[in-house]
């Protein structure tokens, strides 16, 4: 990445590039926990883009949350995580109550479903899980998706789970059943 920023871009892109590298960074450690500045304080110089590269590089992977979502009654939080895990939290003591494995690439997106029976997951390793919360069970894989899936959701009444794909698909799903009920396509 570091030869693409340094010889394949024009200024003014490797400019933005370094940008998104400093803010992907500095969100990394606030999500974590660090005490890095998440903002430059007026004045200081802007740190040295090779640096936050080395620095990216030598991030715990594990360190990286991807998304959070509260259970509908805010008994539960869930995380995503690039270590290929979600985890499940009480938010009131911080205690972690349970991972959950079984993503083959990070997790991309954590979302319960309006009645709180269900934690959805999608994963770059093209999939969703469906999760019992309350067990840590896996109740089923949802496939179809021919890339990353990096978004899902459940319409307000439960019945749908929406995920959207680096594939430039949309899919709605029956999370009772795990049916493929229609994909969506027109993204390019």
């Amino acid at each position: 990445m570091l030869s693409v920023l340094r010889d394949g871009c024009t200024s003014g892109l490797r400019r933005q590039l370094w940008w998104l590298v400093a803010i992907l960074l500095w969100s990394t450690r606030i999500l974590a926990g660090s005490d890095y500045p998440p903002l430059v304080p007026d004045g200081e110089p802007v740190p040295d883009p090779e640096r936050l590269i080395a620095e990216l590089v030598e991030i715990d992977p594990s360190a990286g949350f991807t998304a959070v979502d509260f259970s509908p009654d805010g008994r539960w939080l869930a995380s995503a995580s690039s270590d290929n895990t979600l985890r499940l939290w009480d938010p009131a003591t911080g205690e972690l109550i349970r991972t959950l494995e079984g993503h083959r690439g990070p997790v991309t997106s954590a979302t319960f479903s309006p009645d709180g029976r269900f934690l959805a997951s999608a994963s770059s390793d093209n999939t969703l899980r469906l999760w019992d919360p309350a067990t840590g069970e896996l109740i089923r894989t949802l496939e179809g998706h021919t890339s990353w899936v990096n978004s899902a959701t459940f319409s307000p009444d439960g019945r749908f789970l929406a995920s959207a794909s680096w594939d430039n698909t949309l899919r709605l799903w029956d999370p009772a059943t795990g049916e493929l009920i229609r994909i969506l396509e027109g993204h390019t």
